[in-house]
C-alpha cells in the first residue's frame, strides 16, 4: 500500500500488513519535539483525540481539526489519563 497523508493536523498514516490501528497521533508540547500520543484504528477518531490532547495543552491557542467536532465526551479515550501516561501532565 503506498504511503498515506492524512488531512489532519497531528494525524499521520503509518499503516502496515501487521498494523490494525494505522494511524499515529503526535504533538509538539513546548520546547519539546514531537510527542507520540498513539495509534488509533480510525483516522477521523484520530484528529478527535489529538483535539483533546491539544485543548489540553494548548487551551485556546490550539490549532484543532474538524469544525463540526464531536464532543470530547463522546471520544472512548480519557485524555488527561493520556496525557500523564506519556508525562505531559
Amino acid at each position: 500500500m503506498p504511503a498515506k497523508s492524512s488531512q489532519f493536523t497531528g494525524v499521520f498514516w503509518k499503516g502496515d500488513k501487521k498494523r490494525k490501528k494505522p494511524w499515529r497521533v503526535q504533538i509538539r508540547h513546548g520546547d519539546r519535539n514531537q510527542k507520540h500520543i498513539g495509534y488509533y484504528e480510525d483516522e477521523e477518531y484520530a484528529a478527535r483525540v489529538y483535539n483533546g490532547v491539544a485543548k489540553e495543552l494548548h487551551g485556546k491557542d490550539a490549532v484543532l481539526n474538524l469544525d463540526g467536532e464531536i464532543p470530547l465526551s463522546m471520544c472512548r479515550v480519557d485524555i488527561l489519563t493520556l496525557l500523564k501516561k506519556k508525562g505531559l501532565r
